[in-house]
């Protein structure tokens, strides 16, 4: 049924991270990948036939998934932002197969089929909908930058150091993109983080009520922090 979208959100990926944003609803959010998940992608990978090399489609939807989680997190938080009870939020994208999974499933990958799956386990019983719609990559600038901005190895003061830090600094993003400065960064939960790259790694389901026992326990936070400092 084709209804005007609630609110929109923005993503993009590339081979070892993905970012995405809505302004409407007031987050963003970016990610690394797993260096054992990086390791699988085209740029260790030279033979694409490989059976174990990861597509960009599948990092593309797992962009349009955690947009999805963030939305919802927002909403669960301040049901007031809308008197329709049921929302729809219109994810876009420059990847047309993050587009078509989005609406119709993926019928040829099989981590892209788990994934249709898993999102299906998140979209059971939320009152939140999803549509997508496609664009051009240079029309979607920001998300590209969100999704390609690394982080910083903080080098530790002494070698007897126990644990290496990596900083994400975005103050710099938010002073070229100002519309940044009101939204707040959208953190996974492990648990939710945990399920995402289980699935590519180790191509398993989890169980339908493991998901859903997750949900409830909140798929991520929120926050109004310029960086975040990760351990490892």
């Amino acid at each position: 049924i084709t209804r005007t979208p609630t609110w929109q959100s923005f993503g993009d990926a590339c081979l070892y991270g993905a970012g995405g944003y809505s302004i409407d609803l007031g987050f963003w959010w970016n990610v690394e990948f797993p260096e054992d998940i990086v390791k699988r992608t085209l740029l260790h990978v030279r033979d694409v036939k490989q059976q174990t090399i990861v597509s960009i489609n599948v990092f593309e939807y797992i962009t349009v998934i955690i947009n999805y989680c963030a939305a919802l997190t927002v909403l669960e938080a301040n049901p007031q932002l809308t008197t329709d009870p049921h929302p729809i939020l219109l994810n876009v994208t420059d990847n047309t197969s993050a587009k078509n999974w989005t609406t119709h499933g993926c019928k040829s990958s099989r981590i892209g089929r788990l994934l249709s799956k898993f999102f299906c386990y998140i979209l059971m019983d939320s009152p939140l909908g999803i549509n997508a719609k496609w664009i051009d990559t240079k029309e979607n600038e920001l998300a590209d930058e969100i999704s390609r901005f690394k982080k910083q190895h903080i080098t530790p003061r002494t070698s007897h150091h126990p644990s290496v830090h990596y900083n994400y600094d975005y103050t710099s993003l938010k002073q070229r993109y100002p519309s940044l400065n009101h939204c707040r960064f959208f953190r996974m939960s492990p648990e939710l983080d945990s399920m995402i790259w289980g699935i590519v790694s180790s191509e398993s389901l989890p169980p339908l009520k493991e998901v859903q026992r997750m949900k409830r326990s909140g798929l991520g936070s929120l926050t109004t922090s310029n960086f975040f400092v990760k351990g490892k």
